[in-house]
């Protein structure tokens, strides 16, 4: 996993499609704050919302939490 926070990831997400936060939560059926919160530690959004914010990104959840996949030559570095 990298050091980057969900938070941090949607912000930077949100910023790349160039949307406001009151954009992003329309476009996910929420309020302009959970936004806020999300991108500001305070609360992590739940897993429905954060398949509704990958989606909207056209990103994997994997790429919104910051988890890099490991490809079949590292997973089998790791067994030997």
């Amino acid at each position: 996993m990298s050091n980057i926070t969900i938070g941090q990831s949607i912000r930077r997400q949100r910023k790349k499609h160039g949307m406001t936060q009151a954009v992003l939560a329309q476009r996910v059926g929420l309020k302009t704050c959970q936004i806020s919160w999300w991108e500001t530690g305070r609360f992590f959004p739940s897993i429905f919302s954060a398949v509704c914010l990958a989606d909207v990104f056209g990103i994997s959840l994997d790429e919104l939490v910051g988890r890099k996949v490991a490809t079949n030559e590292e997973k089998e570095r790791r067994t030997i």
